[in-house]
């Protein structure tokens, strides 16, 4: 959910400053209104250009439009005409706001609020989100529009590096549209001045937390120390009482204000933002029988239980086991990787499983079915309390797995311990994999493999590799 806070107060904090800063001597009704309405414009231009799927033309022009209004401000300075200056930065404001709101319409287009035809309590704290988010940067637009009352010559400066830090970033926008079009050819210097652009640009909220509390500290430094009452009806002292609670007021709520959006940006960067991973998987291995066993009492806490083999080669093979159902045993194993979207693997949600490579939801009683993005079923038996795998099973699903790892196997000839990725000779008889310390060895096997898989079975590359653990037997 603060994904919704992250793009809304991401895009117009920028707004907010640049609108404070550079628009303060325009009236505040007059700067709602033409915001107001360069967004409305912007929503309806990206509303048009989805029902022909240009997003990215549309975005690129818009940075074009940035680079204009950015070059326009700066122009705006050298004009002395107060008429003629309010007149285009009326303009600038419209154009400014509808350049914003296609940003944030660009970036916010696959998290829509409401994901079905119902207001559900996630759609409504989403908006709660987005709703926190537009108070803090209205609040963030007053206290850095009176702050034009104190003449900070800091100011202009934070002004000029937003500008700036804006200009660099859709001017590298610009430049790999143009190199993904063909217009402009593509160089590794072009190419990482974009990629850095890009990069930084990820960090421009913290920097501007930064400059503001900056602000913060400076407006407090004109609290006037020394104010005491220096006789009734003391008129200098009442204004200087005034003043001072106006800037602690105002300064204690834009400091909280800071602190609360950080933290929900820390959270963001920190946590919710990276991506969903598997836990470890317990490693186990099949019993004399070539069989993995589980109790299906470990089933009974309802959490997915995720288990590994590692082949002769080095694959790890994933597999889970889940109980479909909460008020009996209804046990299901299956390969932990999809057929459409890898082997990144699942997670368990709630009543839902969700594939980490798409994000899709699928409900638990489908699991164990073939097709779409469940799982890969397997082969298994449910009697007597316990789940029973067949040892080949877990085999042929060696490849749905990429990941590769070292482990220690023998030479069916002598029994010397080699790593399975650093033997010097392999074979593959009947799908399994031998290794062999030399080129004798490997000719010798490869000649008559059954004299050696009767003598030295398939146990002896397993046995070696058995990890203690509650759940296999």
């Amino acid at each position: 959910m603060s994904i919704y806070f992250v793009h809304f107060f991401g895009v117009f904090f920028s707004y907010a400053l640049l609108s404070a800063l550079f628009f303060y001597n325009l009236k505040n009704l007059l700067v709602f209104k033409l915001a107001f309405t360069g967004f409305v414009f912007a929503y309806f231009a990206f509303f048009i250009s989805s029902k022909t799927l240009s997003y990215d033309l549309l975005y690129f022009f818009n940075n074009v439009l940035f680079v204009l209004i950015c070059l326009m401000i700066i122009t705006l300075i050298y004009i002395q005409n107060n008429l003629i200056k309010e007149r285009i930065q009326s303009i600038l404001v419209f154009l400014l706001s509808f350049a914003f709101g296609i940003r944030y319409l660009h970036i916010s287009i696959d998290f829509p609020i409401l994901s079905t035809n119902f207001l559900d309590s996630l759609a409504i704290s989403s908006f709660g989100f987005i709703l926190l988010a537009f108070i803090l940067c209205f609040g963030v637009y007053l206290f850095t529009r009176w702050l034009r009352e104190f003449d900070f010559k800091f100011l202009n400066i934070f002004l000029l590096i937003i500008i700036v830090s804006y200009l660099n970033e859709v001017l590298a926008q610009i430049l790999l549209h143009l190199m993904r079009e063909g217009v402009i050819e593509t160089e590794s210097l072009y190419l990482s001045y974009v990629a850095k652009s890009v990069y930084y640009a990820k960090f421009y909220t913290y920097l501007w937390f930064l400059l503001l509390g900056a602000c913060v500290f400076l407006v407090l430094k004109q609290r006037v120390s020394e104010n005491t009452k220096k006789k009734d009806f003391d008129i200098e002292f009442r204004k200087n009482h005034a003043k001072n609670s106006k800037i602690t007021s105002f300064s204690v709520s834009i400091f909280s204000a800071i602190v609360l959006s950080l933290c929900i940006f820390l959270f963001y960067d920190l946590h919710a933002s990276r991506p969903v991973t598997i836990d470890e998987p317990t490693y186990v291995e099949p019993n004399e029988n070539d069989e993995f066993v589980f109790n299906v009492e470990i089933l009974r806490d309802n959490k997915l239980h995720r288990f590994a083999y590692i082949s002769d080669e080095g694959k790890v093979v994933r597999f889970f086991l889940i109980n479909k159902r909460e008020d009996k045993d209804s046990p299901v194993a299956v390969f932990d990787a999809c057929s459409i979207c890898g082997d990144m693997g699942y997670v368990k949600r709630g009543g839902e499983l969700i594939c980490i490579s798409c994000n899709v939801r699928i409900f638990l009683p489908s699991v164990g079915k073939a097709g779409g993005c469940n799982p890969v079923p397997m082969k298994y038996k449910f009697e007597n309390g316990k789940v029973t795998i067949p040892f080949s099973e877990i085999l042929d699903g060696v490849n749905f797995f990429t990941q590769v790892v070292e482990k220690k196997v023998y030479d069916p000839i002598d029994n010397t311990e080699l790593i399975n990725l650093k033997a010097p000779r392999s074979y593959v008889y009947k799908g399994r994999t031998y290794f062999f310390a030399n080129e004798k060895n490997y000719e010798e096997f490869k000649n008559d493999p059954l004299k050696y898989i009767d003598t030295n079975k398939t146990s002896k590359y397993r046995i070696h590799n058995l990890i203690g653990n509650n759940y296999a037997n």
